[in-house]
């Protein structure tokens, strides 16, 4: 045997270049195959591993059913979204936030805990509604509750805690009875107290995300920017209360 493998061997040094050649790519070639081939192997075990139940299809007949039930289930967490703030708004401002509002909206549509989405306040006949349902396809058949009426009439202001960049209180902990309220406010000018002064005149208790307590800079000691976009600050509760359930 080692006498035959020793022949091969002369015998392929003696070939022409041009055969060498040849051979080297039918080589790589064969490599290739047998790579590809191996993937195909594997995938094809994968799809064997994963049941015909997660298909796309039925991975939306279930997130309706989980948005239905949120709905429906007198003890799911509720978020208000605010959208009497319309009118504080330019046409850029309502467009950014309908682009953070559908983001916000699909992260709690394929949550395997949802939340109940109201969106309180609600002008149809304004700018901010008008984007919202231009950029986002079929709003208003999205599994969420739509009012013209305003969190403070549809709730009990006991329940409500308005989550504000500009409050004292850092929110540290979820409570489920507590209905967690946030502007749909995109403020490019950044002013400072607008919806803790809604807040306070309505008498409802606020609170702010927990940077300060939770994060540090990495260089030197410098204050925080509070203020985060809608979509951050709903990403943020919504991710802490689905941490918690």
């Amino acid at each position: 045997m080692a006498d035959s493998g020793k022949e091969s061997e002369i015998s392929l040094k003696r070939l022409p270049r041009s055969q060498k050649k040849k051979l080297a790519r039918a080589n790589k070639l064969q490599k290739i195959k047998e790579k590809r081939k191996s993937k195909k192997d594997l995938k094809k075990l994968k799809d064997k591993a994963i049941p015909n139940d997660t298909t796309r299809k039925y991975s939306k007949s279930i997130w309706k059913q989980r948005l239905k039930t949120a709905l429906e289930d007198e003890t799911s967490q509720k978020i208000c979204i605010d959208f009497s703030v319309s009118n504080m708004m330019d046409s850029k401002e309502c467009c950014k936030f309908a682009h953070q509002f559908n983001r916000l909206y699909g992260a709690n549509k394929k949550s395997s805990s949802p939340v109940h989405l109201h969106i309180t306040g609600v002008d149809k006949e304004s700018e901010l509604y008008k984007q919202c349902s231009e950029k986002n396809e079929g709003f208003e058949d999205y599994l969420m509750t739509i009012s013209e009426k305003k969190h403070f009439e549809l709730f009990d202001k006991e329940k409500l805690i308005y989550l504000t960049p500009d409050s004292d209180t850092p929110l540290t902990e979820i409570d489920s009875s507590k209905i967690y309220v946030i502007s749909a406010l995109v403020d490019e000018t950044v002013e400072k107290n607008v919806t803790l002064n809604s807040a306070k005149a309505i008498g409802i208790n606020t609170a702010r995300l927990p940077i300060e307590e939770y994060m540090k800079r990495a260089y030197g000691n410098y204050t925080f920017n509070q203020v985060l976009t809608t979509n951050q600050g709903s990403y943020q509760i919504v991710y802490i209360i689905l941490g918690a359930s």
